[in-house]
């Protein structure tokens, strides 16, 4: 069979149109590599390794407000955390708590990530939060997390967040 210069034209640009899909589809993050990086933001924001500038403290909690949809709710054992925040009531809770601290890191782990419904998403993992007051003593929890997040305008945002003490933890402690 003879290919004349346009079928040979056609079959090249059929070609480089299925590679050039295939590699979009490879490189473009899936909803569940994207509502990873949601916690991986919240982490890296909530951190503090020393003295931070009051700026750079409003920065960072408005920042983390952005992760978070118009209305979120928060169940926990911290009677103070407990209930169902605006977007806007975000930054003056996470700056409240941040000054509290000299150093503060959050580290995320065991992270199960469920898409049952498109454009939502069901995290559990576990969560630990070191860091060592302002005025000397240190903190080292764990809680596990059971937390919401919904595709809003394109952005995995945080709906709702469920915290309570690890199984073992909360055995050890009756």
């Amino acid at each position: 069979m003879v290919q004349t210069r346009k079928q040979r034209m056609m079959m090249v640009a059929v070609v480089a149109l299925v590679a050039v899909v295939g590699v979009v589809v490879w490189l473009l993050p899936t909803d569940k590599q994207r509502v990873e990086k949601q916690f991986k933001r919240l982490a890296a924001l909530i951190e503090k390794k020393t003295e931070e500038k009051p700026i750079t403290l409003a920065q960072k909690s408005v920042r983390v407000s952005r992760l978070f949809a118009q209305t979120s709710t928060f169940t926990t054992e911290v009677e103070m955390l407990l209930g169902t925040y605006k977007r806007g009531d975000i930054p003056n809770l996470v700056a409240q708590y941040r000054m509290c601290f000299a150093t503060l890191s959050l580290e995320f782990s065991e992270m199960v990530i469920e898409c049952p419904v498109s454009g939502r998403a069901r995290v559990t993992l576990m969560a630990r939060l070191v860091g060592q007051f302002a005025r000397g003593s240190g903190i080292d929890e764990r809680r596990e997390l059971e937390c919401e997040l919904s595709k809003i305008d394109g952005d995995w945002l945080f709906v709702s967040c469920v915290t309570r003490m690890p199984a073992a933890t909360a055995d050890a402690e009756q």
